[in-house]
């Protein structure tokens, strides 16, 4: 199944049908946190995949990525993209006022997540800020069914509880954290932003 979802195509596909109507969502959050920024020409999207919700924006992110096949599709396109791990980002410290992470976190087991979370802020300039999104458990399993199997659908296996995930958060305070719901199916996910 990993080889069929490496296709972007497919990917693309599965990610619009189990969410149904999830994209236009989290494309309107993406925007509404977009409008609350100051406009930074240096923006590193982590996880970009083959296409990048902020590209898609106007914005023109550096995309990182682990997938070769994704990385490959993205420059394709023009586009600037490095292969690398999250928790290990190959740039130098500040180097971006921007750093954006879309359904990331839930690929990510605990200890790369923390690692993960550190390297965000250290690559992050001042001032500059820090957005991700994320998919989230639902607070009430019995009222949300259909999450639970459609989640397991997906390649991320560390779909956390909103306050795991924002125990996760360094310098938790300066962070402004918003759940939404963003498929007909009750799939929910948190917008975390913070301003250095």
């Amino acid at each position: 199944m990993k080889e069929i979802l490496d296709n972007p195509w497919f990917y693309g596909l599965s990610q619009s049908l189990i969410t149904l109507g999830g994209p236009a969502i989290v494309s309107r959050r993406i925007r509404g946190l977009i409008s609350q920024l100051p406009p930074e020409k240096h923006i590193l999207d982590v996880g970009c995949g083959p296409k990048s919700y902020l590209f898609r924006m106007g914005l023109s992110p550096v995309g990182l990525d682990l997938s070769p096949v994704y990385v490959c599709k993205y420059m394709r396109a023009g586009k600037s993209g490095v292969m690398a791990s999250a928790d290990a980002l190959p740039f130098a410290s500040e180097s971006f006022g921007g750093i954006w992470a879309t359904a990331l976190f839930h690929h990510l087991p605990d200890p790369v997540a923390y690692k993960t979370m550190r390297e965000f802020l250290r690559v992050c300039g001042r001032p500059g800020y820090v957005a991700i999104v994320d998919w989230v458990s639902p607070r009430s399993k019995w009222r949300r069914p259909l999450v639970a199997p459609i989640q397991s659908l997906d390649r991320g296996k560390f779909t956390r509880s909103q306050e795991d995930l924002e125990a996760m958060l360094p310098d938790k305070a300066n962070w402004t954290i918003r759940r939404f719901t963003y498929s007909a199916f009750g799939l929910e996910m948190i917008s975390c932003l913070y301003l250095k």
